[in-house]
């Protein structure tokens, strides 16, 4: 029996899937305690090669290979739970790393609290420098291994709504048929709203940075067409229906924040026309207000651009947008919106 489930949607993930898969295999934890599964979303590199040469090599290790591209990782995530076979399931991308204590700091920090989610900080990497992120939480205590437990109520005020950095109670997930949505981004925010509603207990291993977050330009999270700024934007509303499941609209505000640091990148990063940005910006306004208005991003430059979307100064933040855009050739004026 495996004491973990790995699941890694890949999508042409050639240049670094190795890399990632390397780090599973190298896990602390026995990579004979680790069930694989790499879910080939119909990949046009040769992701898929890669596959068939570790389900060969290993047996722990499961490939499955569709034959249209779905576009979102939510399918490649929910075949993989379908699948999986252990009482635990954690996810990866399929271009980042991991700590090699990453699989048994986690499993035995959940294991030991019988908790439902453990939890712990990442790193991400860009080609400036490596940031550590650490998360925020409400109303936990120490546990007797002096890591932080949040629960009940409380794990809805957790601000790490990532899945990559988190080991998940199969069980929960099971029980309350909760799976990843297909055909949007922002899934991994709506699935752990999902989880944290149906839990009672997260296990914070505060300052064990174990997941390395690499940002690269080509990956699914950087693609900035207008289609896919479009279809963040489309899933705000899909948040909206799931707080009002569990009865937590006043929450709102609060988990309005994580969606509009990443949109706020994507309207600098697009290429589109300045009708189009505009329109976008004002679809963002009027979630704003009905989010009430009250989100500030974690993040310096993003709140300079929202002060001027959420005072209806649409044109001085596409501005302010296009400043950004030009910085990003620029290492050094990288650095000073990174402080701002």
């Amino acid at each position: 029996m495996y004491k973990i489930s790995m699941i890694i949607p890949v999508y042409n993930a050639e240049k670094y899937l190795k890399r990632t898969i390397n780090s599973i295999i190298n896990q602390s934890i026995g990579f004979e305690n680790i069930e694989l599964i790499l879910v080939d979303d119909n990949s046009q590199d040769n992701s898929k090669s890669i596959i068939e040469e570790y389900v060969a090599k290993y047996d722990n290790v499961i490939g499955i290979y569709s034959n249209e591209n779905h576009g979102f990782p939510g399918f490649g995530r929910n075949k993989g739970i379908e699948i999986a076979s252990a009482q635990y399931i954690m996810f990866s991308d399929n271009d980042d790393e991991h700590d090699k204590d990453l699989c048994l700091k986690l499993y035995e920090a959940i294991v030991s609290e019988d908790a439902d989610i453990a939890s712990c900080d990442k790193v991400k990497r860009d080609n400036i420098k490596d940031i550590p992120v650490s998360e925020k939480y409400v109303g936990g205590k120490l546990s007797s291994n002096g890591n932080i437990i949040v629960s009940n109520d409380d794990l809805a005020y957790f601000e790490d709504i990532t899945i990559w950095n988190k080991i998940f109670k199969k069980e929960i997930i099971a029980d309350n048929n909760i799976r990843f949505v297909e055909n949007m981004l922002a899934e991994d925010l709506l699935f752990c709203l999902e989880v944290f509603f149906n839990s009672s207990k997260l296990l914070y291993l505060e300052k064990y940075y174990g997941y390395f977050w690499d940002m690269h330009e080509e990956s699914l999270s950087h693609e900035c067409s207008p289609k896919h700024v479009e279809n963040l934007l489309n899933s705000i509303p899909e948040m909206f229906k799931i707080l009002g499941k569990y009865n937590k609209k006043d929450l709102a505000s609060f988990y309005f924040k994580f969606y509009l640091r990443n949109l706020l990148r994507f309207f600098i990063d697009v290429n589109t026309t300045e009708s189009n940005l505009k329109s976008m910006i004002k679809k963002l306004y009027n979630y704003e207000k009905e989010a009430g208005f009250g989100c500030k991003a974690n993040e310096g430059w993003a709140n300079i651009i929202n002060f001027f979307i959420v005072h209806r100064f649409f044109n001085l933040a596409i501005l302010i947008i296009k400043i950004m855009k030009a910085s990003k050739g620029s290492a050094f004026l990288r650095k000073i919106f990174r402080s701002v």
